[in-house]
């Protein structure tokens, strides 16, 4: 029922009940901020609130996103009671992320489907949460706890400052802009498609940007102990037999996020490019003014510039191995075939999604001896 919840705006319209018992379309009684102030990246509109109203509640706000940028949003909620038979999450109350090009405060919320990892009953509610929130087009961005249950409205106090929203952008593939390397998986490859494929939109649209508005993934508890979910196999989401049913036409497709990486941690099943090359701690990066640009005439020198060494990055398999599929899964593969691709030059926005990167445009990554083994 968890999953439902999550999923239940991508399926067709359900007569059979289900969405009421799951609550998926029962009106919330009351909305509440859990933004702390001093801990909110800027925004671009914010609830007014008198002195007296601020002493019992806390504004919310808008938080502008632009393609490309993802907002970093974190929830302290250890301090909240776990979740009981008379205390259910999506029952008396969620956590929402609002998301629309033109939202305002004054909008009711509704909230994006969230990550199976974060709906799942094996994630406990009551701890510090963090939701990664990648804006594929122009969103605005609004935080929310609903209360589905009056009985208890008094608890809106446990989630009062308990919240911190960064924005973050790229800025360094191109200083000052927000161009970023592109990946593509090309269906010559003739490779399963990645789990964390971004799911096929339904609606009529160019075929090479027929992508979601945006990608939300969920990271347990940075901090503490890994303990991750593995995603569920569904023929139509992840999984798809034949792969021509999600290719269509296509014979390539741009992403902004790594394929095959599906479960991470700290980053869930979605890893921006430019986050992994711009914000990961391995990565040294190096003032504007102390860089060193190499040209073809720069016979026998060095360039200074941003480097990354030895990432490692902690991940599950969300594949399941046993039985066969029509083509080869990414770990069974031989050593050195191309996976997916890599743009050689830095994109904007607008050719990250539907540019034709030709053969000399385009670096393959492949995996080496023994990859898929660990």
């Amino acid at each position: 029922m968890d999953f439902e919840l999550g999923e239940i705006e991508d399926k067709p319209e359900d007569t059979s009940g289900l969405r009421v018992y799951i609550n998926r379309d029962r009106q919330y009684t009351a909305r509440w901020s859990p933004l702390k102030l001093e801990l909110l990246s800027t925004f671009v509109e914010i609830e007014a609130m008198d002195a007296v109203q601020l002493e019992t509640d806390a504004p919310n706000a808008i938080f502008d996103l632009p393609p490309n940028a993802y907002a970093l949003v974190t929830l302290d909620l250890r301090h909240v009671p776990e979740q009981t038979h008379d205390w259910t999450y999506g029952e008396d109350w969620a956590i929402s992320l609002t998301l629309a090009p033109n939202l305002t405060l004054g909008d009711v919320s509704k909230p994006t489907p969230m990550p199976e990892q974060f709906l799942s009953r094996a994630q406990s509610k009551a701890d510090t949460l963090e939701f990664t929130v990648f804006a594929l087009q122009h969103l605005r961005l609004r935080v929310d706890v609903l209360c589905y249950n009056a009985l208890y409205l008094n608890y809106r106090h446990l989630f009062m400052n308990t919240t911190s929203v960064e924005v973050r952008r790229p800025n360094r593939a191109v200083y000052g802009t927000d161009r970023t390397f592109a990946a593509s998986i090309v269906n010559a490859y003739q490779i399963t498609l990645p789990f964390n494929q971004p799911k096929k939109l339904r609606v009529t649209r160019d075929p090479k940007t027929a992508l979601p508005q945006q990608l939300v993934a969920f990271a347990h508890n940075p901090g503490g102990p890994w303990e991750p979910v593995r995603h569920r196999s569904t023929k139509g989401r992840n999984v798809w037999v034949p792969t021509s049913l999600y290719w269509d036409s296509r014979v390539r497709i741009n992403l902004p996020i790594l394929p095959y990486f599906s479960n991470c941690r700290g980053y869930g099943n979605f890893i921006p490019v430019w986050s992994l090359m711009e914000q990961h701690y391995a990565c040294a990066l190096v003032a504007q003014e102390k860089t060193l640009w190499m040209s073809e005439y720069s016979f026998g020198e060095r360039p200074t510039a941003d480097t990354c060494s030895d990432v490692s990055i902690n991940c599950v398999y969300d594949e399941v191995f046993v039985g066969q599929q029509p083509l080869p899964r990414w770990f069974e593969v031989e050593a050195g075939t191309p996976l997916f691709d890599v743009s050689v030059h830095p994109v904007n926005h607008d050719d990250l999604l539907a540019k034709e990167f030709s053969e000399f445009e385009v670096l393959p990554v492949a995996p080496e001896e023994g990859a898929g083994e660990e």
